[in-house]
């Protein structure tokens, strides 16, 4: 399918906020000169993709109350902690603490049971030195850890509790998540992050999760090389265990995605959206890289749940990709996101921009016609085949797109000029469209935009919105749209056969900006259908999609409907026309 097919449009949402340039090399060893172990860096990275996770204090109102006891200031802390402070468990060398700070964490405590604690505060950066709160404790002394977690009723919310490579004795397990509890008791919605390596003994932590009313969720799992053995490493998140008969409103997700733009919104069950779209550039997987494109959406999804109170997981992800056409390729994608970020959704259900739509806009089948930059169609039928007519991309295919009609215009001047195939009526109009957009004075200039660097199939692409608004009173204009008519409706002769289940009156979806012509070409796509009509088709009826239902709620709706579930609030179709082809009734 080509990237670029579906050319809705992508504005009027709130984009992510740019991350801050960070990495782990430049906080800790190149600065501390410090050994840094593997969960520690598997971390420090998770926090640098999501820095809007180690901002600050939780969303809701924040407590206030009498300062801490005495018992729990340590040599360097003279004063209250503010409200929000993140904590650091078994910080060693407090690596991840930094992280957190030079994120914007305004304040962070760390505690260790080292004796160093006076030589580390010496070695943290002067900048650093008033944000961070270094603090002498027993992490395997049950009564330590609950005199400092009693601090907890007075702070305020905890937004998050961090630990790296702390888990690595079975002693350590229960006083950790015993302090942990009790953080969460104050601070409802803390999270507590932590890796470890996978041991034999590692399901105990799990166990100890349960008794303590702790929520474990695998984020990642990561293969590491380290004193010459193969190490597993376990990146996982800790929320409070909703109470027995207490359930969360689903979320599901809807992800747009293509090569010019990206969209992402959330719903609720009863239909309603969570906040507005999150808008991102290309995320074509194809062209983009599987990897890349599915860490963009994570880190934003993590991002949008933060900022609106949403638990995750969610329920679902829907994603409408181009370039989403192979099997195993979607496989691949799915895959990644269930192993590097398992923490965002329970499923991850992708298929190509033509068959999300479908699923969504559809309970028993139809048709979807994409006509934008690119062009494709697909059948979905009522069993859930799917059946496929071109989309092979700007060198291969894309009958009837913008590109397609604007190359069309653009070759028959050339050939006009050539005499290779002299028009019949005048190319003058179109030669001064052509030129205009392009800002050129002659064919030969017109090179450069195909074969050189300024080559872009959305800028040539753009070109027809302006032959469309001359057709109505230019011949030559007006065949380049009957031609775009004959050329999309072959799409629909093609997948004639696999119309039996919806013969007598075939749901087509339009979508793309060529069909905001659609007046150009109803007659040659009524006569085309006509002319070579099969297969006992009754009926064509066309829809487009209005703006108060999106692709990207039908993607959200398919997730719903595909993981077993149902958004409750109905899509809606604007019908566009009816076309009545002379067929004998069945």
């Amino acid at each position: 399918m080509d990237d670029e097919s579906d050319s809705s449009d992508q504005g009027g949402g709130k984009p992510m906020p740019t991350e801050k340039k960070v990495t782990i090399d430049n906080i800790e060893e190149r600065d501390y000169i410090s050994v840094v172990w593997p969960g520690c860096q598997i971390l420090c990275n998770f926090m640098i993709a999501n820095p809007t996770l180690f901002t600050g204090s939780p969303n809701g109102s924040l407590s206030t109350g009498s300062p801490p006891p005495e018992s729990f200031y340590g040599s360097y802390l003279q004063e209250p902690l503010p409200e929000g402070v993140g904590i650091e468990l078994g910080c060693g060398q407090a690596h991840v603490s930094r992280v957190a700070l030079k994120l914007g964490q305004p304040k962070m405590v760390a505690l260790d049971n080292s004796p160093m604690i006076e030589e580390l505060r010496k070695a943290v950066p002067f900048v650093l030195r008033e944000r961070l709160f270094l603090m002498q404790c027993n992490i395997a002394d049950m009564e330590d850890l609950n005199e400092i977690a009693n601090a907890a009723s007075v702070l305020g919310p905890v937004p998050y509790i961090l630990a790296s490579d702390l888990l690595y004795s079975e002693t350590l397990f229960e006083p950790v998540l015993a302090a942990v509890d009790h953080f969460m008791k104050y601070s409802p919605e803390c999270v507590f992050y932590t890796t470890f390596q996978n041991r034999d003994n590692t399901d105990i932590i799990y166990d100890l999760c349960a008794q303590y009313c702790l929520q474990p969720c695998l984020i990642r799992t990561a293969n590491v090389h380290a004193d010459g053995a193969d190490r597993e490493i376990q990146l996982i998140k800790m929320t409070r265990a909703l109470n027995d008969g207490q359930a969360l409103e689903k979320v599901f997700v809807g992800v747009e995605g293509g090569g010019t733009g990206t969209k992402i919104a959330f719903y609720r069950q009863n239909g309603t959206q969570v906040g507005s779209d999150i808008v991102l550039g290309a995320t074509n997987p194809l062209l983009n890289g599987l990897e890349k494109v599915a860490d963009l959406i994570a880190v934003s999804i993590r991002a949008f749940a933060k900022e609106n109170d949403i638990c995750l997981p969610v329920a679902a992800i829907g994603y409408a990709m181009s370039g989403a056409e192979d099997v195993k390729y979607i496989e691949s994608f799915t895959d990644y996101l269930h192993k590097e970020h398992g923490d965002i959704s329970e499923e991850h259900l992708m298929n190509s921009d033509a068959v999300v739509p479908l699923g969504g806009y559809f309970e028993r089948g139809g048709v979807i016609l994409i006509s934008g930059t690119g062009s494709n169609c697909k059948v979905l039928t009522e069993a859930g085949q799917v059946f496929g007519a071109g989309g092979w991309g700007h060198m291969l295919g894309d009958e009837g797109s913008g590109y397609w009609i604007a190359h069309r215009a653009i070759k028959a001047l050339i050939d006009h000029d050539d005499q290779f195939h002299v028009l019949d009526c005048s190319p003058e109009v179109v030669r001064k469209l052509i030129y205009d957009y392009f800002e050129v004075s002659c064919n030969t200039e017109l090179l450069n935009f195909f074969y050189g660097e300024k080559f872009s199939k959305g800028h040539v692409a753009g070109l027809t919105k302006i032959l469309s608004e001359h057709a109505p009173t230019d011949r030559l204009c007006a065949q380049f749209f009957k031609d775009a008519g004959i050329a999309l409706s072959n799409h629909l002769l093609a997948l004639a056969p696999h119309l039996n289940s919806m013969r007598r009156n075939v749901p087509v979806l339009l979508i793309g900006s060529v069909f905001e012509s659609w007046s150009l070409m109803e007659s040659a796509i009524q006569k085309n259908l006509r002319e070579h009509h099969s297969h006992n088709v009754i009926k064509y009826t066309f829809f487009k999609i209005p703006e108060d239902s999106p692709v990207v709620c039908a993607a959200a709706h398919y997730a719903a409907k595909i993981s077993g579930n149902k958004i409750q609030k109905q899509l809606n179709l604007d019908q566009v026309a009816q076309i009545l082809i002379h067929s004998r009734k069945q």
